[in-house]
């Protein structure tokens, strides 16, 4: 099920002022865990086989810890804002700043391994492929390891969850095309982000890495599960530090706002009652917790955010046989 390979060169065509290009702009943004990020940079350099340019944002780190980090690797840009702009703008800032043709997101609470960057490149090279989503493994001591994310999946009733997380690695285990990326260690390409719009600022965090699989698959183009390309993930809160109440808010408002974007557009009258049914069984949950006042705000910010973006409604441009591969609930 590998995509057809196209020429390596397809991906490195040098700039106008003949200086060589790097193949792969690593964004890494940080703000809290600078103990993690000294890890994952160690590992980028050490494993790192094509020329790469590392882009590391400071998003207003208390006392500018991610910068001096950052600082004792040569090889990394650091960009340090003040005040922080929120992960998918910090995302999008170092995005805009990238030379490569290639995009690699990946969160400070991971590491990478040996021949991680060389398959995506490879798939990458087949112009169908906007995104290449890698095996990303839990980094918890667990022993046989286990699974956190192998691309993402999207229901019709709106739910998002990550495929065979919380699964001990298949034998056998093949790529494929999925639904979408996790934004801890995707691979990008740039021309796709760019007719996507790029990172959607006005998530902050969370969901907007599914924003973005939305807008790539809307635009034609496909997303493949690499499972030769190997990331750790410590799957902590590096980025933030809120509240429970504030984080359901803000997952909630964001979730729904891709819903109403993408999901309802595409399932209409049964998606609308399978997605009724997801938060009426959510809303429950909630309210056994205790959190149901924080569930329902998410709700209502999610819609009236949604009709504010009303302008920027997102049209179809699907290629010949082109299926985008969604869940029914």
């Amino acid at each position: 099920m590998n995509p057809p390979p196209a020429p390596m060169d397809a991906m490195s065509v040098p700039p106008p002022d003949g200086q060589p290009l790097p193949a792969v702009s690593i964004v890494i943004p940080s703000r809290f865990r600078h103990d993690l990020l000294e890890k994952c940079l160690e590992s980028v350099v050490a494993f790192a086989t094509v020329p790469v340019e590392i882009i590391v944002i400071d998003d207003g780190s208390p006392e500018g810890d991610v910068s001096r980090v950052a600082e004792r690797f040569p090889s990394a840009r650091i960009i340090r804002n003040e005040v922080p702009l929120g992960f998918a703008a910090a995302v999008q800032s170092g995005i805009d700043l990238a030379k490569a043709p290639v995009v690699h997101l990946l969160n400070d609470d991971t590491r990478v391994t040996a021949g991680w960057l060389d398959h995506p490149l490879a798939c990458l090279c087949d112009r169908r492929v906007g995104a290449v989503t890698p095996l990303v493994l839990r980094d918890d001591g667990s022993v046989p390891p286990r699974i956190d994310s192998a691309g993402d999946s999207y229901a019709s009733s709106g739910r998002v969850f990550k495929r065979l997380s919380g699964c001990r690695v298949p034998l056998g285990i093949e790529g494929r095309w999925v639904f979408g990326a996790s934004g801890s260690s995707a691979f990008y390409r740039k021309e796709a982000l760019a007719e996507a719009g790029g990172f959607p600022v006005e998530f902050g965090a969370y969901f907007e890495d599914v924003e973005v699989s939305w807008r790539l698959q809307r635009g034609g183009w496909r997303i493949w599960f690499c499972p030769e390309s190997i990331v750790w993930h410590k799957v902590t809160s590096s980025y933030g530090m809120v509240s429970s109440d504030e984080l359901m808010e803000k997952m909630v408002r964001n979730q729904e706002l891709v819903f109403v974007n993408h999901g309802l557009s595409l399932y209409k009258e049964i998606g609308l009652i399978l997605h009724s049914s997801l938060l009426l069984f959510r809303l429950l949950k909630c309210f056994v917790l205790g959190r149901s006042t924080a569930f329902l705000r998410g709700v209502i910010k999610g819609l009236n955010s949604s009709l504010l973006m009303r302008p920027k409604r997102f049209s179809w441009r699907k290629r010949p046989g082109m299926r985008i591969p969604t869940e029914l609930f």
